[in-house]
């Protein structure tokens, strides 16, 4: 699935299945905020209950970050994709 879009991202790769089939994602990476493994995708929760497969960039990501630390809320790297997945909560 994901060597269809090789040319989107050379960076890195990742797939997930869901525990029952239904649902498969995948994704290319091209590194540009978080250049660590922790923005690696797809990108799950902290606790596994959502699981996120993004290309884009969410411009105002730091802004809703500082307001999601505000709120308690710790992240584990930098990327906007754990911003978002934090933010659906």
């Amino acid at each position: 699935m994901g060597d269809a879009m090789a040319h989107r991202g050379p960076d890195a790769s990742g797939t997930h299945l869901s525990p029952d089939g239904q649902v498969g994602l995948s994704h290319r990476r091209l590194s540009i905020l978080d250049l660590s493994p922790a923005g690696a995708q797809p990108m799950f929760s902290a606790d596994k209950s959502l699981v996120l497969s993004f290309n884009g960039e969410v411009y105002n990501f730091r802004d809703i970050r500082a307001e999601l630390e505000a709120k308690g809320h710790a992240f584990r790297g930098g990327s906007d994709t754990e911003v978002m997945l934090a933010a659906f909560r």
